[in-house]
């Protein structure tokens, strides 16, 4: 089976910058720049940040650009546009591979947590389309306000 797409492959950067093209070039208006000068930029500044406000600064600063609101709004579309596109990969790797969860709602599983800790949870619910569980550890602090965690079917163990 091929892996789960990455939300950091450097493929979803230079899909956010085509996205991210056509309003910035309506930014620059008529320009000396080529479209395919502003794309690399655009890609290169995706590397360093996704929020709109420090691309800005990034695309002033190392490549000549006079940046404005305007264009920072625009900008700020970068995160979502990068969760758009990993998120609809997601669902074709799914669907591609015809990813099937191994275990139930209500199994009792291992997860770890960003620093590598790891929970004894419960499944609370399955996410067929993103090949996620909901798994619910009270040792990672949920409880009243959080109910549960995505866990990729991959990083889960029954215990």
């Amino acid at each position: 089976m091929i892996p789960r797409p990455q939300l950091r492959d450097p493929i979803l950067l230079i899909e956010v910058a085509a996205r991210l093209l056509p309003g910035v070039l309506r930014w620059f208006g008529p320009s000396m720049r080529p479209d395919d000068a502003i794309l690399k930029d655009l890609t290169t500044g995706l590397t360093v940040t996704l929020d709109g406000y420090g691309l800005a600064k990034w695309l002033e600063i190392y490549r000549d650009w006079s940046p404005d609101g305007s264009l920072v709004t625009l900008l700020n579309q970068a995160p979502f546009l990068r969760d758009d596109i990993y998120d609809q990969k997601v669902r074709q790797w799914v669907e591609d591979n015809q990813v099937q969860p191994g275990l139930s709602v209500g199994d009792t599983v291992k997860v770890r947590d960003g620093s590598g800790v790891e929970h004894t949870g419960q499944i609370r619910c399955i996410n067929y389309e993103e090949a996620r569980y909901q798994v619910f550890a009270q040792s990672m602090g949920h409880g009243s306000r959080v109910k549960a965690m995505g866990v990729p079917y991959e990083q889960v163990e029954q215990t």
